[in-house]
């Protein structure tokens, strides 16, 4: 995920949720859900609080926490 598209892509999602965000980057650049928290997690973004940020929307979307292998689905288009 070059930085300066990543950058483009994320502040474009600005005002939807962190589970819609996430999800949206994770198919664009075609890398897991991970990947994209890992660059979230870079201090220039968000941090190492990415994490439980994420699995509070994962439960919240899901109805449980991600596991380490586990993948969200895409989402349905329009969202």
């Amino acid at each position: 995920m070059p930085e300066q598209t990543f950058r483009g892509e994320w502040d474009d999602t600005y005002g939807m949720s962190l589970w819609k965000r996430v999800l949206k980057a994770k198919h664009m650049f075609r890398v897991s859900y991970r990947t994209v928290l890992y660059r979230l997690a870079e201090p220039s973004y968000i941090g190492n609080d990415i994490w439980p940020m994420f699995q509070t929307e994962s439960k919240k979307h899901t109805g449980r926490t991600l596991l380490q292998k586990d993948e969200p689905p895409r989402l349905a288009e329009g969202l």
